[in-house]
């Protein structure tokens, strides 16, 4: 439903983003959104024309990879370890075309996005052969991978629920980002009831209050 509101929101999203470049999107915990919001942003710049891939970053959760129905053995950590062949682990979403790298399925907790020296080298691979390359990232708060992950980007936003997320949350995870240094920083406040323009983010002490999105 392209005329919506919903997906108005990510074409505005999308819009307001570097032209080029590497955008991370993370939540401060668990189901804010960020990987719908990685995975739509990605959907509408691919609409608008520009050359786009999504990776799927969180080799735990594999959000990303289930929303494309990508269930390969291998992925992003493969990926990592052939920069050059990064292709070989491309995958294309049938209805847009969108292209993405998975995260594969063959998780082994004691490797990581961070440890592996190939993800620098993989970001510059693609970030030559697209306009824009998207990161579905780990919370920023539940593990060290996910705001690691994020330092890699040239903008990190960090994604909010309406009514859900709380405020020192919020904060902590903006703070975290904030110490990396050229990370530039912002925050999309995810589900707003149509007919609001504000975002309204939960304090734990206090009684809601409309922060604007």
């Amino acid at each position: 439903q392209p005329a919506s509101a919903f997906a108005t929101a990510f074409r505005d999203l999308q819009g307001a983003l570097p032209d080029g470049g590497v955008v991370a999107f993370i939540g401060a915990v668990s189901n804010e959104g960020a990987t719908t919001a990685a995975l739509c942003t990605a959907l509408c710049a691919a609409q608008q024309d520009r050359r786009v891939i999504v990776l799927d970053c969180d080799l735990r959760r594999r959000a990303l990879s289930r929303a494309l129905d990508a269930d390969e053995e291998e992925g992003i950590l493969q990926a990592c370890e052939n920069p050059q062949r990064w292709r070989d682990y491309l995958g294309e979403e049938e209805e847009t075309g969108l292209h993405f790298i998975p995260a594969g399925r063959g998780f082994n907790p004691w490797r990581t996005l961070i440890s592996s020296p190939g993800f620098s080298d993989l970001l510059n691979e693609l970030t030559a052969a697209y306009d824009l390359v998207v990161l579905d990232c780990p919370p920023a708060l539940n593990t060290a991978d996910g705001g690691a992950i994020a330092s890699f980007a040239n903008t990190a936003i960090v994604v909010t629920a309406w009514d859900r997320s709380q405020i020192s949350h919020v904060r902590n995870a903006v703070r975290a980002l904030q110490r990396q240094a050229d990370l530039s920083t912002g925050v999309y406040v995810n589900r707003v009831p149509p007919g609001y323009r504000f975002g309204r983010l939960r304090s734990e002490c206090s009684p809601p209050r409309a922060r604007r999105a």
